[in-house]
């Protein structure tokens, strides 16, 4: 935890309040670690990606609204 989260800790009142406060401080390192693989994973794609437009690839457009936590419903596949 940074400072800054002890710091919260400490000023918590009652137990409802630094259970809440420990679920969010839990989930960040988790999060902190899916990024950078959402990342490479983008950037794999887009390597290997044949797709004059790559903004139009129906892949492409999942990865990235799959690293923002939308969801595409959409058909289609890659052009690689």
């Amino acid at each position: 935890m940074s400072l800054e989260q002890i710091r919260e800790m400490l000023g918590a009142y009652g137990l409802a309040e630094r259970r809440a406060l420990l679920q969010r401080h839990h989930a960040e390192p988790e999060q902190r670690q899916r990024e950078p693989a959402a990342s490479r994973a983008l950037i794999e794609h887009l390597m290997r990606c044949t797709a004059d437009d790559f903004t139009q690839c129906p892949d492409y457009r999942r990865v990235v609204e799959g690293a923002a936590g939308l969801h595409d419903h959409g058909e289609g596949g890659c052009l690689v």
